[in-house]
Formats: C-alpha cells, sequence, structure tokens
C-alpha cells in the first residue's frame, strides 16, 4: 500500500480576534460612506484590546481540505513538493467569499461561505473537482465582462484550464480556451489588462514540469551533462534543452533551466489568443525585442501598477538562477525590463512579490520573500544552492543574487533601495506566498508570510549522506528524495538506509 505524504495540514479559517463566532454578524453592520466610485467605513474597535487572528477548528468551519502525495509521486516528480494554491471569491452571489482550493493527490474542493464562518463542500454541483491531474494555481476573475467570477486553473501534467461562472457558482469548462503545444508545468496565474482593450488578460507562469534528476535521476553529474570537445566545453546533446552553460571567471557552472511563460490576450468576450514573448511585446532594458523563450523556473506573478502610470506592469518571481521579471509598461503595446541599475540585487529562489507603499510617501514599494531560515546554524548547512557570484570591482549594471528577502524602498525617481535587513524582514524560513495586510488595524500594512516544506532538501549534510550511499550501493538513486528528513525535525538523526520513510 502507498503510504500518503500530508505536507498541507488541514485548513483553519482565521478571523480577527474579538469577533467570536457567535457575533460575527457584527462584522456586517458596517456604516458605510458613499463616495464617487467606491464606499469606506471605520473597523470595528475590539473591546478587549487585542487584534490578530484568532483558530476556528475545521469541526466549526466545514473546511477538512487536506493536500497529499504518496511516496510514489514524490520519487517520480519532486516539483509537486511546490504544493498548489488557492482562490477566494464570490462564485456563488451571496455576498460571502467561496474559497477553492487545487488539490494534488486527490479533487480540488470548492467551498461555499455560508456566513458565519460555515463553509458548504458544493464541488460536485459546481462541476469543478478536476480529479485525476495534479492542481496547482487558481484564479478567480470576470474573464467574459459578464460580472461574474469565472475560473482558471494551472498544473503540472495536464492542459490550463478555463471555466465560465453562471453567476450562481455552476461552472461550464471552454475546451482548449488556454491551448498551448504541449503541457507545462505552471504554477500560477495573474490577470490584467494587458493588451489595453478593457478585458482582463492572462499571464500563467510556469515552472518546469518534471526536473531533469527525475527524469534522468542516475545522470546528474558534470561528467554526464557537459563534454570536452576541441579543448571547449559543450552540453551533450542529450541535455541541450535542459541546461546551459555559464562561464563566470573560473568558474564553470551548468544550470537547468525552467519553461517560458505563457500569455494570453482576451478579446473582451472570454475568447484567447496565445502571445508569443518574442513577438515585439517585451524589450530587454536597451529597447531591443527579446529574441528567444526566457526558460524560466516561474512560481508567482503579480501584475501592478507599479509605476504608477495607470498602467499595469508585470513582476514575475523565480526560483533558482533565473532572474525576476520586472515589465514595465510603455503605453504602446510594449513591456520594457526594469532596468539593472533601478533594482541592484535580487532575491535567489524568488517566491512570491506583493506591493504596498510602506512609508506612506506616494511610491509603491515592493517585498520579494526567499527561502533563508532564521535560525543561525541551519543558514549555514542550507547554502548548497547557491553558486559561485563574483563581484568584480567596477561592475555595477548587473543584478547579482542572494540568499534570503528582498525588500524594495522606492526612492520616488524610479530607483529602489534594498532594505529587507534593516526592516528586520531578511529572514522567514522556506516562504512561498506574501501579503501586505494591516492586521493590527492601525493604519500601516502588516506582512503575512506563508512557509514551510516537507522535506529539507537543502541541507548539505543529508546531501552529502545521500550522494555517498548512492556511490557505495546502498540507495536507489530514483528513491533518493524520500530520504531526507523532515524540515520541521531538524534534530532527527540521519535515517538508516532500509526502507524509505518520509510520511506522517
Amino acid at each position: 500500500m502507498l503510504k500518503k505524504s500530508i505536507f498541507a495540514i488541514t485548513i483553519f479559517t482565521l478571523l480577527f480576534l474579538g469577533c467570536k463566532p457567535d457575533r460575527t454578524h457584527e462584522i456586517f453592520q458596517h456604516n458605510w460612506v458613499e463616495e464617487e466610485g467606491y464606499r469606506w467605513a471605520d473597523l470595528p474597535q475590539f473591546k478587549d484590546g487585542r487584534d490578530g487572528f484568532e483558530q476556528i477548528a475545521y469541526q466549526r468551519t466545514g473546511v477538512t481540505f487536506f493536500n497529499r502525495l504518496t511516496d510514489d509521486q514524490i520519487a517520480d516528480n519532486r516539483n509537486l513538493l511546490n504544493g498548489s494554491g488557492v482562490a477566494v471569491g464570490d462564485v456563488t452571489g451571496n455576498g460571502f467569499p467561496d474559497i477553492y482550493f487545487c488539490g494534488l493527490d486527490g479533487h480540488n474542493i470548492l467551498y461555499e461561505n455560508q456566513g458565519g464562518f460555515r463553509f458548504e463542500d458544493i464541488t460536485e454541483k459546481a462541476g469543478i473537482a478536476l480529479e485525476g491531474q495534479f492542481s496547482t494555481g487558481a484564479l478567480f476573475a470576470d474573464l467574459n465582462g459578464n460580472g461574474f467570477l469565472d475560473l482558471v486553473v494551472t498544473s503540472y501534467d495536464g492542459p490550463n484550464r478555463l471555466f465560465f461562472n453562471n453567476g450562481e457558482g455552476i461552472f461550464t469548462e471552454q475546451t482548449d480556451a488556454l491551448k498551448t503545444d504541449k503541457n507545462y508545468g505552471s504554477t500560477s496565474i495573474a490577470a490584467g489588462d494587458l493588451s489595453s482593450n478593457g478585458a482582463l488578460d492572462l499571464y500563467i507562469v510556469n515552472y518546469k514540469e518534471r526536473s531533469v534528476r527525475d527524469i534522468y535521476p542516475d545522470e546528474n553529474e558534470f561528467q554526464h551533462i557537459v563534454q570536452e570537445v576541441d579543448g571547449e566545453f559543450q552540453l551533450r546533446p542529450k541535455f541541450e534543452e535542459h541546461y546551459f552553460l555559464d562561464q563566470r571567471d573560473n568558474f564553470l557552472i551548468w544550470f537547468e533551466t525552467g519553461e517560458p511563460d505563457l500569455i494570453f490576450f482576451n478579446d473582451g468576450n472570454g475568447n484567447f489568443e496565445r502571445v508569443d514573448p518574442t513577438s515585439g511585446i517585451f524589450l530587454d532594458e536597451n529597447d531591443r525585442p527579446i529574441s528567444e523563450d526566457l526558460s524560466d523556473w516561474g512560481l508567482h506573478v503579480k501584475i501592478d501598477d507599479i509605476t504608477q502610470n495607470g498602467l499595469p506592469d508585470i513582476y514575475v518571481a523565480n526560483d533558482f538562477e533565473s532572474d525576476d521579471r520586472i515589465w514595465i509598461n510603455q503605453g504602446n503595446g510594449t513591456f520594457k525590463a526594469l532596468p539593472p541599475l533601478a533594482m541592484r540585487k535580487s532575491s535567489l529562489s524568488s517566491m512570491a512579490v506583493d506591493f504596498s507603499d510602506i512609508n506612506r510617501n506616494g511610491y509603491r514599494d515592493f517585498f520579494v520573500v526567499e527561502m533563508l531560515s532564521r535560525t543561525h546554524s541551519l543558514r549555514h548547512k542550507q547554502m548548497s544552492t547557491m553558486a559561485p557570484s563574483p563581484q568584480p570591482i567596477g561592475v555595477i549594471d548587473n543584478r547579482p543574487q542572494y540568499l534570503g528577502n528582498t525588500l524594495f524602498l522606492n526612492r520616488g525617481d524610479g530607483t529602489y533601495a534594498e532594505i529587507a535587513e534593516y526592516a528586520g524582514v531578511r529572514r522567514s524560513d522556506w516562504s512561498w506566498s506574501v501579503l501586505f495586510l494591516d492586521v493590527t488595524l492601525n493604519g500601516y500594512e502588516d506582512v503575512l508570510i506563508p512557509n514551510g516544506h516537507y522535506l529539507d532538501v537543502q541541507d548539505s549534510d543529508a546531501n552529502l549522506f545521500i550522494r555517498s550511499q548512492i556511490n557505495a550501493g546502498q540507495m536507489d538513486m530514483e528513491r533518493q528524495m524520500l530520504y531526507y528528513r523532515r524540515l520541521l525535525n531538524q534534530n532527527a538523526a540521519l535515517p538508516e538506509i532500509t526502507e524509505p520513510k518520509c510520511c506522517i
């Protein structure tokens, strides 16, 4: 029997302290003030003086979603451990935000919000269980302009899918609406009017459907990937589509590539056309159209008016050595890369980004989260992903990558100061997402960061141990992922080489 690896525990509903379950109706009794195009209301003052969140157990909320993977699924495709996402929005039209969870080994679940922090599973009626695929990301947005929230779901092993909402939470799939040449390892989606026609277009970021380490588990060493021909190092033909070589001073580094992102333009009626990134819409910092697909390891995309000129810009947070892509809308149908001097460093393994004006000077700042541990000893053990990055004197037009979160303060002249260490937010462990939100209701945005990972695959000691066991013939190369320790159990001894143990 296959064991189950539960790496996302039961989701609990969170609510502001002071808003107890027996008086949640008070939340909806605001005194709204109508303004032109919007309305506002004073938030309640909690009588006990506390703020923040309170946890409500699933027995009360009815939200019992778990995300699972089997041992065999983990061993076959380590990228699945990136997990999957959630979308929130009122799809049933009752005035309360509903929750849609993406599942991996199992189906997706849509919970209708009944009010009072009680939810009902309406997945079967809605028609969006999508069982039999590894669902990764979800987005609610009105894509056909009828006033109802539609749904986009991305997947690792199947096509990305679009569903139209009839206004009551019943969805109809638009078959082949987001058609591509093959299946990609898509992770997340953002919607914005990128084509300036008044309709929401889609930007889908791709990671990689499957890593080379899982495709060719016995051929991960330098001698398998690189060959020397006439005194020059070259990739072996078998790996040309998966790697590129980089010469850095006296270092020869080979990087595995990810997959190019997907862009779809909306005609206004929910009909989408895929746009080639090399068609001239994306320009480098010197105004030259990019000529090759950017095969990055995309994890998160955010469409936001970064320059505050009324036009949507694009920020793509990329994992590993892939550069983050910051595309500034030029207002003429093109997007230009942010100049290197505007932003002088970036996070190495960028996981997510969010924007806010944190110092109230009228300019958009942004925060990128990464994987740096808050524990001193672990920071030294988990540096195996950091490639050599020499910084020669006088080189100022590059953008070096560093471990840790990066917080960028907008100077107001198109450049940014990186202040994560100063602000005390450089380290937040293996962080997957970030959200600016005023939790304490004092008028200033706080930061919410969900974090964690099922296995500590960054542990240098574990990597050496696993490699030694493979070389000694005592470990199955195809099952090596199952021998890493749980990330949260740092004091556990290295496992005995018997049957793989990774599950709870």
